[in-house]
């Protein structure tokens, strides 16, 4: 008796795949429509690889992380290292 097919589940990667190039992508269209710098998409690249390597996170988190923050990106280009846009969160709220 041949066995049923099952239905896709999150283990499954057949069904749900990602792919690290979509956040290239999506710099690139970014970069083009002039929403973000080259200074910006390397500062993203930096930040998502060292929070990737501390959490070990997978492709689909850090592309998330990537997609939400390129569409944040409201102000100009900032002098930042990635070790300065980790802590930001923290002192966004302290006066100035």
């Amino acid at each position: 008796m041949p066995l049923k097919p099952k239905a896709p589940t999150r283990r499954d990667r057949t069904f749900h795949h990602q792919r690290a190039e979509y956040v290239e992508n999506s710099f690139a269209r970014h970069l083009a429509a002039g929403t973000i710098t080259k200074d910006d998409i390397s500062l993203l690249r930096e930040w998502i690889d060292e929070i990737t390597a501390q959490n070990d996170i997978s492709v689909s988190r850090s592309n998330k992380i990537a997609f939400n923050m390129v569409s944040w990106r409201r102000q100009p280009s900032l002098d930042r290292d990635a070790g300065q846009v980790d802590r930001a969160p923290a002192t966004a709220d302290a006066p100035r």
